[in-house]
């Protein structure tokens, strides 16, 4: 094990060198995700990134969780236009007038779509023809500590 401890993780080359990439290439990417907060700070840190790069939101994701109520789809879908027109003011995060106000879209429709499976992980089971009101199957890539 001695040879193996001192070589660096196998990772993708487009985290480069920069910290903050590396920790999320090791820690968050490609690991499946099964907090719904977490998966609707993803939903808004993507929609943030549409023609940016990455690292660029990355590099904002504490100003976003700031203006984004910590990612909290309840209080984000109850934000004001007047809310969302100081978040634009927040030189902390990308100011886009349609990405800020579609986080509120965005975070009421998660809520629907929520609120019709209990937890929106399962999602993938209902596209796959499960039904909501039995339990979720298990196994791989099926269910809790499955991977859906």
């Amino acid at each position: 094990m001695g040879r193996l401890a001192n070589r660096e993780k196998p990772r993708c080359g487009w985290c480069g060198t920069d910290p903050l990439y590396i920790a999320y290439h090791d820690e968050e990417w490609g690991v499946p995700a099964h907090d719904d907060r977490h998966l609707f700070e993803m939903l808004i840190l993507e929609g943030a990134q549409a023609g940016l790069s990455w690292i660029t939101i990355l590099r904002k994701r504490e100003a976003y969780r700031e203006a984004f109520r910590g990612f909290d789809p309840i209080r984000v879908a109850a934000l004001t236009d007047g809310d969302l027109e100081a978040i634009l003011q927040d030189s902390g995060i990308v100011r886009n007038r349609l990405k800020i106000f579609s986080a509120r879209d965005n975070a009421r429709a998660f809520m629907s779509v929520q609120g019709g499976l209990r937890q929106l992980r399962r999602l993938p089971l209902v596209l796959r023809g499960w039904k909501p009101e039995g339990e979720p199957p298990e196994g791989p890539g099926r269910g809790p500590g499955g991977g859906a």
